[in-house]
């Protein structure tokens, strides 16, 4: 990723511009500095000289708050940004060669690329998947996340908005799906999905389950715990229309059961577990075979009140994902609120101050006029820290001043 405080050249050019407000007398000069008459026609070339050096503040925040960058930094074992401007395969950026590929069910449409990403500190787009018509990303069997276990620890972490939420049938006393991630099947896997609670076609909240499952006790110590009559799992509430970060954490023990837990995190804070028992149980997760999906069922996947057995494209998510990452450790609370902080802080202009030439300078014709400035730009709002950048000698950018009246120089 390119030095973030070259960012601070074009605010240096705009302070460039304002030292060329009006050519008619064909003078150069800083506001509020005197004028030369007799000025010649020919352009006065300013040169900028540039260096950054990068102070940064104390706090728990990496300085350099790039959304990538710091989830580059907590080791993921695979990461699809979901940046892709073709429909051919997501990308990975720690293994190259374990993409998913993008699909849709029945000949319908694929999902759409390269949408408005909603990390806006990462640099590209994200992917829209539309229910309608079976949008899904299919990942292969990798030793990375599932067939090369047993694992202990697990993180899954995404970020979503929802167009349309499942709904809840009165009828039948059951709730619709959407999925965000799954992998694994039915007796061993992960899966992150929202459950329908309101009724009616356009249900303006849900639930999302942070679930998790190895119910075969059949392959060592630590085996054997949650399925559908002791589901393990944590709960929140979202709604319609809102962007948010989840993070699914296993956090198991094989040595005492009932000590390992399923974590969930929304925006950056703890949910709470709204099932009597839930999120304590939890021992390893041994290999569960049956690859993963991306917004909808790859094959086959658990849920806390059910099971999804060879249902390919099954409970397709109806919204936009950005910035999947998946993780063998249980990730902190404290790293989570970073990420979700590093994410949704806003980038602010720097303060751009002019301290040489000093006022009242004046120049002969023709002059070379080295320009030094100091630039402080606050990069993240808090809790993030500061940057500041200290222009002295390094490299020069030229500007041409073209005699004219107007009060923007031409090019």
């Amino acid at each position: 990723m390119k030095n973030p405080d070259s960012n601070l050249l074009p605010w240096m050019l705009l302070l460039l511009l304002k030292l060329i407000p009006s050519f008619g007398c064909g003078c150069a000069r800083v506001p509020r500095y005197r004028r030369l008459a007799n000025m010649p026609t020919a352009a006065v070339i300013l040169s900028f000289l540039l260096s950054a050096r990068v102070a940064s503040g104390a706090g728990p925040v990496e300085e350099k708050a790039y959304y990538r960058e710091v989830v580059m930094a907590d080791g993921p074992v695979a990461y699809w940004p979901l940046g892709d401007r073709t429909v051919a395969v997501a990308a990975n950026l720690i293994e190259p060669g374990f993409v998913g590929t993008y699909a849709s069910n029945s000949g319908g449409k694929p999902p759409l690329l390269n949408v408005e990403r909603l990390v806006s500190t990462a640099p590209d787009g994200a992917a829209t998947f539309v229910a309608d018509q079976g949008n899904v990303v299919r990942f292969p069997n990798n030793a990375s996340i599932n067939v090369g276990g047993p694992y202990k620890q697990k993180t899954v972490e995404l970020w979503f908005r929802a167009n349309r939420l499942p709904a809840f049938d009165k009828n039948t006393g059951t709730s619709e799906k959407m999925l965000l991630w799954e992998q694994g099947g039915i007796a061993r896997g992960l899966s992150l999905y929202l459950s329908g609670t309101d009724a009616g076609e356009n249900p303006v909240s849900a639930e999302i389950y942070f679930y998790a499952v190895d119910a075969v006790a059949t392959d060592g110590v630590g085996d054997g715990w949650g399925g559908p009559s002791s589901p393990v799992f944590a709960v929140a509430k979202v709604e319609r229309g809102k962007v948010y970060h989840a993070v699914l954490v296993m956090d198991g023990d094989d040595s005492d059961l009932n000590a390992g837990v399923i974590r969930g995190y929304l925006n950056g804070q703890p949910v709470q577990d709204l099932a009597a028992g839930s999120g304590v149980g939890v021992g390893l997760l041994y290999n569960h075979s049956g690859a993963a999906g991306l917004g909808a069922v790859h094959s086959s996947t658990a849920y806390h009140d059910g099971n999804r057995d060879g249902t390919f494209f099954a409970d397709p998510f109806d919204g936009t994902i950005d910035e999947v990452a998946l993780y063998n450790k249980a990730r902190s609370a404290e790293r989570i609120k970073v990420h979700f902080d590093v994410a949704s802080a806003s980038i602010a202009p720097p303060q751009v101050a002019l301290t040489n030439p000093s006022e009242g300078a004046s120049f002969p014709a023709g002059a070379s006029v080295a320009i030094t400035a100091t630039a402080t730009r606050r990069r993240l709002r808090q809790p993030l820290p500061r940057w500041s950048s200290s222009l002295a000698d390094s490299k020069s950018v030229k500007l041409p001043v073209v005699h004219s009246r107007s009060t923007s120089p031409v090019f």
